[in-house]
């Protein structure tokens, strides 16, 4: 199966309109691995023209944090946004999910972060917590309920996701598995990986446990800007964000072919 891949569309905003180009040749599925837009219902409409220009493949969307932007009811909205979706042949796995094609399972969701990437010590995360509350727009801009999205939301479902994750990837499977999280797996991923800090914190989680105990075929994720490739045991994570500029070597028509 071949998989076209891209993520951190952004296509809201002045300057970041954006519309895929021609389907690759031999693409099976196309996976937006987060942040079609801020909110929903721009990341949804955006679907829709696509669907009116002719993009006929299956498409999986995995949504990333600013996709939950304006949200007072994170849960409700991806519900709603999951519903509008299917009319439009689109499949959303945000919570642990798992879509099987071809003989490809494929487990998607957000995942967000644990906040111990830079060192597991409760000060260390502590740390971590406190930058990501006052730089990260994600706690200016969700609400649950009555009050701000606060790091402590992000976390328990960041536990949430990965618990799903690790049950999903323990159910046996004769085929190839692909996981797709919008925020990044691995250490690897991050611009200095030898020398992570408390901002790095926001963006990436260690789940190379799950990589060398169920060794998925693929990983792809979003919310870094730059391109990334590399393998992780018997794992190859990819990462192939549009971002707000195309300025990291954005490539639209990415293709990833797993074999069955």
């Amino acid at each position: 199966m071949r998989l076209w891949i891209m993520s951190d569309l952004h296509v809201d905003g002045k300057g970041r309109d954006f519309d895929l180009p021609e389907t690759p040749a031999g693409a099976d599925v196309l996976v937006i691995a987060g942040d079609i837009a801020d909110g929903f219902t721009h990341g949804c409409n955006w679907l829709a023209r696509q669907r009116e220009r002719g993009v006929e493949i299956p498409i999986l969307w995995v949504p990333g944090n600013h996709d939950f932007y304006a949200c007072i009811n994170p849960h409700a909205a991806l519900d709603a946004a999951i519903a509008d979706c299917a009319m439009m042949g689109v499949t959303v796995l945000a919570r642990g999910e798992t879509l099987e094609i071809a003989g490809v399972r494929l487990v998607g969701a957000t995942l967000w972060t644990d906040f111990e990437i830079a060192g597991s010590d409760p000060i260390d995360i502590a740390t971590a917590q406190v930058w990501a509350k006052h730089a990260m727009p994600d706690y200016r801009s969700i609400d649950v309920g009555m009050r701000r999205l606060h790091p402590r939301d992000t976390l328990a479902w960041h536990r949430d996701h990965r618990a799903t994750l690790g049950r999903c990837l323990a159910k046996d499977f004769a085929g190839p598995t692909v996981v797709v999280t919008h925020h990044a797996p691995h250490r690897l991923s991050l611009d200095d990986p030898a020398f992570p800090d408390p901002s790095d914190g926001s963006f990436a989680s260690d789940l190379g446990e799950l990589m060398d105990r169920y060794r998925p075929k693929l990983w792809v994720h979003g919310h870094l800007h730059w391109r990334r490739d590399y393998v992780v045991g018997d794992t190859r994570v990819v990462c192939n964000p549009r971002g707000h500029a195309r300025e990291h070597g954005f490539d639209p028509r990415f293709v990833v072919e797993v074999t069955t």
